[in-house]
């Protein structure tokens, strides 16, 4: 079975905006499922743990999942989290495919969990591994 690594931002203000981030990977994680491929999310792995350890721990910690993982999904939004793109730039130095997911209106997560367009554009990307 495909394993995708779930990259997205975490390090927020608060604990709202931290939530936000781990209900946006859980959907992509559901999404993973769906498509029939197993997720890692380091989110949860990490949930507030943040200033337990230096920063720098945690980032590389989630740089050996995505060794490990045979591709990269990144949720919306990553490209404003400096841990992505920091993640995003190593994943093409060493050729990992990655996914960007795109961004769906907030409506879409009412109507179908987790949305569609995520399932197909990761089902897409393990049929080409």
């Amino acid at each position: 079975m495909l394993t995708a690594v779930i990259q997205g931002p975490f390090t927020s203000p608060d604990r709202a905006h931290q939530l936000k981030h781990l209900l946006v990977a859980n959907t992509a994680a559901f999404a993973c499922a769906r498509a029939g491929v197993s997720p890692i999310v380091p989110h949860w792995n990490t949930a507030w743990l943040d200033g337990t350890i230096s920063a720098h721990f945690w980032y590389e910690a989630t740089l050996e999942l995505s060794r490990r993982a045979d591709f990269q999904i990144f949720v919306p939004g990553w490209e404003r989290s400096r841990g992505c793109l920091d993640e995003h730039a190593w994943g093409l130095v060493k050729g990992k495919t990655q996914v960007m997911l795109h961004a769906v209106p907030l409506l879409a997560f009412e109507k179908e969990l987790p949305p569609d367009v995520w399932v197909t554009q990761i089902r897409e990307a393990a049929r080409g591994l």
